[in-house]
């Protein structure tokens, strides 16, 4: 499974039982080495902040929004 792929199966279990529906790239990183994921820090990082983040200026996928610096929601 691509990265991405990973990245989304992520976020939607970590925020399965949040009342607020925000996530760090951290809380990301750290759910995907708890599954096994091969997928390195930096990569995770770079997708969520980047090329899935709307409002990122790398912007290639909408399905994250950051909220501030470091915290962000899915769309």
């Amino acid at each position: 499974m691509h990265c991405s792929a990973q990245i989304l199966a992520a976020v939607k279990t970590l925020l399965l039982n949040r009342k607020t529906q925000t996530f760090t790239p951290g809380e990301v990183v750290a759910a995907m080495r708890a599954r096994g994921s091969s997928c390195s820090a930096s990569t995770i990082t770079g997708l969520i902040t980047g090329s899935m983040c709307v409002n990122s200026k790398r912007a290639r996928h909408s399905h994250f929004y950051r909220i501030r610096p470091g915290t962000y929601r899915p769309i």
